[in-house]
This record gives C-alpha cells, sequence and structure tokens, in this order.
C-alpha cells in the first residue's frame, strides 16, 4: 500500500493552474529509501490491478488517491484524493519529486 510523498506538476494548456504528472512513492520492496516516480498513466494501470496508494494528510489521516475529473478544466483522468473539496487538491500539497 504505496503512500504518495511528492508529485511532479506541469501547467494546464490554458496556463491557470497545474496538473499532476508524476507521482512519487516509496516502495514495498525497496529498502535503499529511494522514492519512485511514475507517470499517472501507470498509477492508473496499478489501481486497476488493486493496488491502493494515499497520502497523509496534515492532521495525520490517510485520505485514498483515485482517477477523477479535474475541476478547473475538466481533464480525466485527473488524480484526486477523497479529502479534496472543490478546487482544493491535497496532491498539489506535497512536495516536488525529485
Amino acid at each position: 500500500m504505496p503512500e504518495i510523498t511528492a508529485v511532479t506538476t506541469a501547467r494546464s494548456d490554458d496556463g491557470t493552474h497545474e496538473h499532476v504528472v508524476l507521482a512519487g512513492y516509496y516502495p514495498g520492496h525497496i529498502t535503499s529509501g529511494e522514492t519512485i516516480t511514475i507517470p499517472v498513466e501507470r498509477l492508473i494501470h496499478k489501481q486497476l490491478l488493486g493496488e491502493r496508494f494515499w497520502i497523509t494528510l496534515a492532521d495525520g489521516t490517510e485520505a485514498d488517491v483515485f482517477a477523477g475529473k479535474e475541476s478547473k478544466c475538466g481533464i480525466e483522468p485527473y488524480f484526486r484524493t477523497k479529502a479534496d473539496k472543490g478546487d482544493e487538491q491535497q496532491l498539489l500539497s506535497l512536495p516536488p519529486a525529485g
């Protein structure tokens, strides 16, 4: 059950907001402490195979990550969390993926 700890974003086509394009997480099979960074398409594939991805919120609770619709431009699939409300996007508060 990987926790997403970092993201890489890209500007939207209209330049008004960011889209998550890469997600960084610590896989259980690598013991060096390095993160793996994968494109959102790969994250979708892994979820379809039953893998759960989540982030830790400021209050210490977990919020599952899922493919949904981006609230500003409607692009799909767009990764959101169960804790997002309106334009608030928890994934965008994560540090940049290295």
